[in-house]
């Protein structure tokens, strides 16, 4: 019992930590099994606008060459996502980008995402990351 009572701690404050670092919200808000684009719309908003934040250092709205080189593991689909090619992406071109990378990791194209779509996309094989 005690040995439980222990693992269960363990547990619950490796939780608590993942979620005070930032770790991955679940998508699937409401638990279905199916992570829906409106669901990972929903998901994907906090965390693009901290990110878009963060990197639009001088806050034109748009993060430039520059900008989106400072997130260096991020850079190459920041870049992807520069629409209009015009070397910056706008906050309407980062939401369109994430849109793109849910199509692409609905690999049998279901219209939703499955537990193993996601993991597939959190690993980055599916068109990029929800991380």
């Amino acid at each position: 019992m005690h040995r439980l009572l222990i693992a269960i701690v363990v547990v619950a404050s490796a939780t608590h930590a993942q979620a005070q670092l930032g770790g991955p919200p679940n998508p699937d808000a409401d638990r279905d099994g199916r992570v829906t684009l409106a669901e990972f719309r929903v998901t994907q908003l906090g965390r693009q606008d901290r990110a878009f934040g963060l990197l639009d250092r001088n806050k034109d709205g748009k993060m430039d060459a520059a900008e989106m080189a400072r997130a260096r593991r991020m850079a190459p689909t920041l870049r992807s996502m520069d629409g209009d090619k015009d070397g910056a992406v706008s906050r309407k071109e980062m939401e369109a980008g994430g849109e793109a990378r849910f199509h692409a990791a609905d690999a049998n194209r279901d219209g939703w995402l499955s537990r193993e779509e996601l993991i597939v996309l959190r690993q980055g094989a599916g068109g990029g990351q929800i991380q």
